[in-house]
């Protein structure tokens, strides 16, 4: 069985994972960076038009904040701002924006709950001037509104393009490999993969040669000792036959056992080499064991009659192998 990453399938889908996992893991980082930003970049201004109308440390003037309030309303690049000036029991004393509910102090998110005419989500900052009078300033932070509610399919529907783009790509260069791969395998186009086969192809060639001629190596020893090693034979048994070798008969008799065990050993590498070769496969025949062991014990039926010898035989299926008569 292959691993998942050695076939082109699995390439496809751990590539196709990934890429979903790093696609909704940008897209919700791009979405919730950029709530984020906005909400940092609206803080810095607000603040920053709150040190312009009542710098932190200065002496609070009633009059002169209510002139500045005012000037920065009519302004064009603050008009957008909502203004509040309320004391301490929370009752409006100047400014162009009225709140339903006590604002705590710093920073506080805006939504349409708040019932604040033209704003749909925004921020605010409360700050406590000289512990009778309280300064809030708010922005949007949508440039128009239910912009927020409308961005996540807007980031929906860009990552599901992306992602129907990339996986329309993945599965037709799958197609296409493959269909590429069955016309080199059915036909061969002379490429760098008919060469790479062709290549392979002399290397297994080339192999096989080696394999078979490591295989003759013992066929030609044999045939080369088997000449001289009988003449050798011969000469031995011609000299233990005369008069003169009496005295080393013996000896003569045991180098020639010798000889014929060697003779032997080499004729048994012959027929080792022929059979490999499958050129003495026609004298095989198929010889039933199971027949082989039922016929056993009649054969060795003297030997049960000596002491302490029981003969059993059992068969638990047929069986069979190709064995021949020569040796």
């Amino acid at each position: 069985m292959k691993a998942p990453l050695q076939s082109l399938r699995g390439l496809m889908i751990a590539f196709l994972a990934l890429f979903l996992t790093v696609t909704v893991a940008a897209g919700l980082g791009s979405y919730f960076g950029t709530l984020s930003m906005i909400v940092a970049l609206v803080d810095a201004r607000i603040r920053a038009e709150a040190d312009v109308l009542a710098p932190p440390g200065a002496r609070i003037d009633l009059r002169a904040l209510t002139q500045r309030m005012e000037t920065m309303a009519r302004q064009r690049d603050t008009g957008d701002l909502g203004l509040l000036l309320f004391d301490a029991r929370g009752r409006r004393i100047a400014g162009n924006a009225r709140f339903r509910c006590e604002l705590p102090l710093g920073f506080s998110s805006l939504s349409g709950r708040d019932a604040i005419e033209d704003l749909s989500a925004g921020r605010v900052l409360v700050r406590d001037l000289d512990g009778r009078l309280r300064l809030a300033i708010f922005a949007e932070t949508e440039p128009i509104d239910h912009y927020f509610a409308v961005r996540p399919e807007i980031h929906l529907v860009g990552s599901g393009a992306i992602i129907v783009v990339v996986l329309a790509g993945l599965l037709l260069f799958r197609r296409l490999v493959a269909r590429r791969i069955d016309e080199m395998c059915r036909t061969g186009d002379g490429g760098a993969f008919d060469r790479q086969a062709a290549a392979f192809n002399a290397m297994l060639d080339r192999i096989g040669t080696l394999v078979a001629e490591i295989r003759n190596v013992p066929n030609d020893i044999s045939h080369e000792l088997c000449t001289p090693l009988a003449r050798l034979r011969n000469e031995l048994a011609a000299i233990e036959h005369r008069p003169d070798a009496i005295p080393v008969a013996s000896a003569l008799h045991a180098a020639t056992a010798q000889a014929d065990a060697l003779l032997e050993m080499f004729s048994a590498l012959l027929r080792i080499a022929s059979i490999e070769s499958r050129a003495s496969r026609e004298a095989f025949a198929l010889l039933r064991l199971d027949q082989l062991a039922a016929r056993w014990p009649r054969w060795s039926s003297p030997l049960p009659r000596k002491p302490r010898i029981a003969l059993t035989c059992a068969l638990r299926q047929p069986s069979s192998m190709s064995a021949t008569g020569r040796c």
